[in-house]
């Protein structure tokens, strides 16, 4: 009885250790959960998160200072395909609804039990609001990017041009994209593959021969063209130009946008901001629609170095000429053989504000600039140069005769016109029978023994080094 006795004494003794060990634990439990509610009262609750940002400990009422810039990714990559765009949330509208996010974990279930807080991270949903007047435009733009049209039958470039079939084009889901984009924010992600909503096909209904297009688009990318600067020249491979194409439609068309940032990358090879940009893409254009193999200097952005700004305008002719009219302008203007003088003279095609206007004219509205102009020849006046649209259609006799070319005729009626308007006047000076004629000869009138030249002379680029530091001449000349 006694050993009896005694293990119950034991087991009633283990019984009591049990429930006062229990006891204790549940009591410091409930005290530190009563003791962390306390301290985490307006406080987030240990392990916390909103978004990718811990704010365990942060006071509620500081919320506001944990904006979109530290919470959102800082910029936010759009993607379909090969293309890309990268925006901020701010750039798009967005930005987190703090006072959703405060009283989510303000009224989150663990304040009852805080303590359990620590087992684990637990991550808050973010709340946004949208700003319309920021993400309509927005969108609006995006739309434009993640868009393709679809295509008929076509022709594209594959290390040569060729007839591709008909394709699918799509479009962005503009009704969706906010949401998904919120969706992928919540999520912890920077990166969003938008989704777009597929366009049909085209049926083939263009009238243009594909197979010749491809032949003359052919013929192009392989003109030996050079941008030139310093002795150091640069010409671009078939695949170059190539690049300069862009789909329209069924066809390929000159990107005057993708010629100049060939000639911008250029220019900075070269250590260079090319002064004659937008004239060079003019020129470059020009020329391969003429088929044409040229150099061209890269003028450079400095301080030494001269502009000469001109306006083109017609009178008396359809405007549909001036597009010729500025392509060989800029042409012959950026040549290494013209005016620019290897690079010191930028020449720069504006709208308005310009230093002189070349214009095309016709025959019968000639004298109006001036009596010094006729109805037959070309003239500089004042501020104007003044092409004769009979002369440029037509040439004259002795050019003809002497068997030129128009385009050439085209080029020495530019240089000698432009001549006059840099300060010269005409020279009358053979320098000897059989030589080439200085361009500000009046060679279609007497050659004096020398023969056709369309390009300034070594003697006149001198006297152009005097010129070009003193005002622009106003003097009255006709060829």
């Amino acid at each position: 009885m006694n050993q009896v006795s005694r293990q119950h004494r034991r087991k009633r003794s283990m019984n009591r250790i049990v429930v006062w060990s229990v006891s204790l634990l549940v009591t410091v439990f409930v005290l530190a959960n009563v003791g962390m509610a306390v301290a985490y009262r307006h406080r987030a609750l240990p392990r916390f998160f909103i978004g990718r940002q811990a704010v365990g400990g942060l006071q509620l009422s500081n919320l506001q200072h944990f904006g979109s810039s530290t919470i959102l990714p800082k910029m936010i990559t759009l993607q379909k395909d090969s293309t890309q765009k990268k925006l901020s949330p701010t750039d798009l509208g967005l930005s987190l609804d703090t006072s959703t996010i405060s009283s989510a974990l303000q009224h989150t279930k663990l304040r009852w039990l805080p303590l359990l807080s620590l087992a684990s991270s637990h991550h808050v949903a973010l709340g946004f609001t949208v700003n319309q007047t920021v993400s309509e435009p927005a969108v609006a733009q995006l739309a434009q990017t993640f868009s393709r049209p679809s295509l008929p039958k076509h022709i594209a470039y594959q290390g040569s041009f060729v007839v591709a079939p008909a394709e699918t084009g799509y479009k962005l889901t503009t009704d969706t994209f906010l949401s998904s984009l919120q969706t992928a924010l919540k999520d912890g992600k920077s990166t969003l593959t938008v989704q777009t909503t597929s366009l049909p096909a085209v049926p083939d209904n263009t009238s243009l021969n594909l197979a010749d297009r491809i032949q003359v688009l052919q013929k192009q990318i392989t003109v030996q063209l050079s941008f030139v600067y310093q002795g150091q020249s640069v010409t671009p491979s078939s695949a170059d130009i190539a690049s300069w194409f862009a789909p329209s439609g069924a066809d390929m068309q000159l990107s005057p946008a993708n010629i100049s940032s060939y000639i911008e990358a250029t220019g900075r090879k070269a250590g260079i901001a090319v002064a004659n940009q937008s004239d060079l893409t003019t020129a470059t254009a020009y020329a391969l629609s003429k088929l044409q193999p040229l150099k061209f200097a890269l003028v450079p952005s400095s301080p030494s170095t001269v502009a000469r700004t001109y306006c083109t305008n017609v009178r008396g002719v359809s405007n549909a000429v001036l597009e010729e009219l500025q392509g060989k302008l800029a042409a012959t203007y950026a040549d290494t053989r013209g005016w620019n003088d290897s690079g010191q003279i930028a020449f720069k095609h504006v709208t308005s504000g310009c230093q002189y206007t070349v214009w095309m004219a016709a025959s019968s509205q000639m004298t109006s600039f001036g009596s010094i102009c006729d109805n037959y020849y070309n003239c500089q006046i004042g501020t104007n140069v003044v092409m004769n649209y009979d002369r440029w259609t037509s040439a004259t006799p002795p050019w003809n005769q002497a068997g030129g070319s128009l385009e050439d005729y085209h080029t020495l009626m530019i240089d000698h016109e432009t001549g006059h308007r840099l300060g010269f006047r005409d020279n009358p000076t053979c320098p000897g029978a059989g030589q080439p004629a200085p361009v500000m000869m009046q060679q279609s009138i007497d050659l004096k023994g020398c023969v056709f030249n369309i390009w300034p002379r070594p003697a006149e680029f001198t006297q152009l080094q005097q010129l070009v530091s003193l005002p622009a001449s106003n003097v009255n000349i006709q060829e």
